[in-house]
């Protein structure tokens, strides 16, 4: 029998009008790349208003405290919490009891198939 690896969370969010440049400030410090980087990869997203994925690569235990500190830039009403990489309206499953988008299968929580804590590095 083949085991997953364990999986990690992240955080998505619509970005609120007018902060677009806020947003791409905040994401190239946290990408470690240029703004102009950061425009190439999410400004269509932005753009057209897409979800976008802020955060990435977390234990399940941080997750709270990312969603205390939700960015200015993050409309917070639209957060929603998935396994990393997972887009929360491209076809994942949820799960009522964790509030989380995952993918096929079994809630990740609910098994316990989960980073605890920590960030991988992105």
């Amino acid at each position: 029998m083949e085991l997953d690896s364990p999986v990690d969370f992240g955080l998505w969010g619509y970005i609120s009008h007018g902060k677009a440049a806020k947003f791409r400030s905040w994401v190239s410090k946290d990408l470690g790349i240029s703004e102009m980087a950061a425009h190439q990869k999410f400004g269509a997203s932005v753009r057209d208003s897409d979800l976008i994925q802020f955060h990435r690569g977390y234990g399940w235990l941080e997750v709270p405290l990312l969603l205390e500190e939700v960015p200015d830039f993050i409309i917070k009403q639209s957060v929603k919490i998935s396994v990393s990489d997972i887009n929360p309206e491209k076809g994942a499953n949820y799960c009522e009891i964790h509030s989380l988008y995952h993918g096929k299968g079994v809630c990740p929580v609910c098994s316990g198939n989960i980073i605890h804590r920590g960030r991988r590095s992105t």
